[in-house]
């Protein structure tokens, strides 16, 4: 989905009512996780809304995000091709004993790597980071 342009990932959240806002407005290809979605229901038939959330959600997450939603939003961030640091390979790891506390600590790893080089964040990837740390200390 990288690969739509700017604009119809905009003119397609907007035909399907996604709801925009202002940092979505000026960063759209945030939208392709959710575009991602809609293509999936009307160009191949996905009707199961487990798979649809999952795909919605890979890039900024989501409050309550299922098993299957936290693995997917887990191996957008740390597949492979990702690289080969400690860093990575240690979340790599942590997937394995804990899923939320690997989610919350995948959203630190990607807020600090958009601080560091002053990139936009959006709230909602901050909102997933406060609720994976929250269940991630609830056990």
């Amino acid at each position: 989905m990288n690969y739509y342009p700017s604009q119809l990932l905009l003119e397609m959240a907007r035909t399907h009512q996604v709801p925009l806002d202002p940092i979505l407005e000026v960063h759209p290809h945030l939208l392709h996780a959710e575009v991602g979605a809609i293509v999936a229901r009307t160009e191949f038939g996905i009707e199961d809304e487990e798979i649809l959330n999952a795909i919605a959600n890979h890039t900024l997450g989501q409050p309550e995000m299922s098993p299957l939603s936290c693995v997917i939003f887990l191996a957008d961030t740390l597949e492979p091709t990702r690289g080969q640091t400690t860093e990575l390979n240690t979340l790599r790891s942590l997937c394995f004993e804990s899923l939320h506390q690997a989610v919350w600590q995948t959203c630190d790893y990607t807020l600090q790597y958009l601080m560091k080089t002053a990139l936009v964040i959006h709230p909602r990837a901050v909102l997933t980071r406060n609720w994976a740390l929250r269940a991630a200390r609830r056990g």
